[in-house]
């Protein structure tokens, strides 16, 4: 009995392992189509709001732009002794001067321009692209930078510039009275599939970039919301896409996004990269997992 119940074990060792190699492909495979669709449904809602934003900025930039002409004659034609007068009408054009910079951000979301894909160090690109926007930091605020680690990744390097720029200035108005801002990039290593504030992280070798900021925090009740377009942390005086913005530019790179922030600690956040031969493996794996269906 013993000698057949060996091999009877043995068998059923082997059909447990099989098993439960199968389900490890098959989460591994939700989690693939999980993603493929997140940025699937990203898209789509991208794409629409370019379409609104597009027809949005041309009527608001026929309006302010009657709005100007108007204010301007009437501004023209008051005296010395219509002085009060005078600071209102500047003052309303001031508003209109930031309604027109809203739409001309609205017409830049619109125009969607093509991705022009490279390849490239996130180290190298961030500290040049750090060079420019120093000069739009108030001397209150230091930037602090540690490249503790770095690798090419894929992706638009306009887009990529934008990310940045719209994160380091979000942190610069964050900090009215000063502060630090401190930008990271590093190596990292995901072991297995988890989801972060935006996007999902799949396993494999990752660039990491951080922004982190001591100013007055995001409150906890608007973080859930606070990519998405026209949601503003800074009330009246932001657009509400900036962040949005910064999504749209990590997914276009399959990365991912976590938002850590506390009132009066500050905000921080951190990009997650693939590495370029993280992105080529799973293109290749995907290539490769194709033939063998279409083999069968």
């Amino acid at each position: 009995f013993s000698a057949f119940l060996g091999p009877f074990a043995l068998g059923i060792g082997f059909l447990v392992a099989a098993l439960e190699l199968e389900r490890e492909h098959t989460r591994r495979a939700v989690a693939r189509i999980q993603v493929s669709l997140d940025r699937s449904i990203e898209r789509e809602r991208l794409q629409s709001l370019g379409r609104l934003a597009g027809d949005l900025a041309h009527d608001l930039h026929r309006r302010f732009t009657a709005i100007t002409d108007a204010l301007w004659r009437a501004r023209s034609a008051l005296g010395p002794q219509h002085g009060h007068l005078t600071r209102e009408l500047s003052e309303a054009e001031d508003a209109v001067r930031r309604g027109t910079r809203l739409t001309t951000r609205l017409q830049a979301i619109a125009q969607m321009r093509p991705l022009r894909v490279e390849r490239f160090d996130v180290a190298e690109m961030t500290d040049q692209l750090l060079t420019g926007v120093r000069g739009a930091l108030p001397p209150s605020v230091s930037l602090y930078t540690a490249y503790m680690g770095s690798d090419h990744v894929f992706g638009d390097a306009g887009r990529f510039d934008q990310l940045l720029t719209n994160l380091l200035l979000n942190a610069r108005d964050a900090m009215p009275n000063g502060g630090t801002i401190t930008v990271r990039v590093d190596r990292a290593e995901v072991a297995d599939t988890r989801p972060a504030t935006r996007g999902h992280l799949m396993p494999g070798p990752y660039v990491t970039l951080t922004i982190e900021d001591e100013g007055t925090g995001i409150p906890a009740s608007m973080q859930p919301d606070v990519f998405e377009a026209f949601v503003s942390t800074k009330g009246e005086r932001g657009t509400g896409l900036g962040l949005a913005t910064v999504v749209s530019a990590v997914h276009e790179m399959h990365g991912a996004l976590y938002l850590d922030s506390e009132m009066e600690r500050g905000t921080r956040f951190t990009i997650w990269l693939p590495t370029a031969a993280h992105t080529l493996h799973a293109v290749s794996g995907g290539l490769e997992e194709d033939d063998s269906a279409a083999a069968l």
